[in-house]
């Protein structure tokens, strides 16, 4: 079977003859769903499972057990599982798909799928212009259409520091956005961290980080959001300085869906290659 994206090849993965479901205590049957840790990526997991596809023939209906893996889930618990996600306990636990925890997606496979889905909007609307042509302006961009005064206002108020570390210490589990910086405090990249930055650059990485910004005098920007609006407000911030942000490459060329007005106060990055900004806050440190 072909590696897909998103998907792992396939092990021998599968419980024993007389398991039960570590969830309701059930026989477990042809149809399971088992978390593992994947071995590529400390901070995944692997999602094994074995479902029954059924079809109809002229003899009548068949069926077959699919087995397989995905990949690219963290430790967070969606909100819609049956109960929260036990780490490490449930490692290795056989589940019936409507008892297993759910997982949410990694920042990265989240990530991953936007951008593919981006690429495949940016092909259509190149193959078929005529679908976009009331709502496009100056090539693929996409309009929006919602009136300012419709728009939400989110506030930011920044914080500046020398090192990735410094910041990750403050933020450690706070939802936010945050801005690589030169060392004149001209954005060049943005991100988002939803589960705060501990998350995002946990252990090495964040030092990694640090050595690769030594000497650079290079700066780092963060500001508190909502945990819902982290990714409105991060497309919003790479939208409006698309000119100057050397190393985002997704979220350039179609204009945000969900537009949000952006408010700069306290210590924050030079936004004079931005969009307009609201509140006159342009001025960097």
């Amino acid at each position: 079977m072909e590696e897909a994206s998103g998907t792992s090849r396939p092990q021998d993965i599968r419980p024993p003859e007389d398991a039960c479901c570590a969830g309701c205590g059930g026989v477990l049957g042809d149809q399971w769903v088992s978390y593992r840790q994947d071995p590529d990526n400390r901070e995944g997991l692997l999602q094994d499972f074995s479902q029954v596809v059924q079809w109809e023939t002229r003899q009548g209906q068949r069926g077959a057990a699919l087995a397989g893996t995905f990949k690219g889930f963290s430790r967070a618990t969606r909100d819609d599982g049956p109960r929260a996600f036990r780490d490490p306990d449930d490692l290795g636990l056989f589940f019936h798909p409507t008892c297993a925890p759910k997982l949410k997606l990694t920042e990265r496979m989240q990530h991953d799928l936007a951008s593919i889905l981006a690429d495949s909007l940016v092909a259509d609307m190149k193959k078929n212009p005529e679908k976009y042509a009331n709502r496009a302006s100056g090539g693929n961009a996409e309009v929006s259409t919602a009136p300012e005064s419709a728009k939400p206002m989110v506030k930011l108020e920044w914080q500046r520091f020398s090192k990735l570390t410094e910041a990750r210490s403050r933020f450690a589990k706070t939802p936010c956005v945050y801005i690589q910086a030169d060392s004149q405090g001209c954005p060049i990249r943005i991100g988002k961290a939803t589960e705060g930055l501990e998350a995002r650059y946990r252990g090495g990485t964040g030092y990694a980080i640090d050595a690769a910004m030594h000497g650079s005098g290079n700066l780092v920007f963060v500001a508190v959001v909502e945990r819902d609006l982290c990714a409105c407000v991060e497309d919003e911030l790479i939208w409006q300085g698309r000119r100057c942000l050397t190393y985002n490459n997704q979220g350039k060329r179609i204009v945000p869906v969900r537009r949000v007005l952006l408010s700069h106060s306290g210590s924050p990055p030079m936004l004079n290659e931005f969009d307009a900004a609201i509140g006159g806050q342009e001025a960097g440190p």
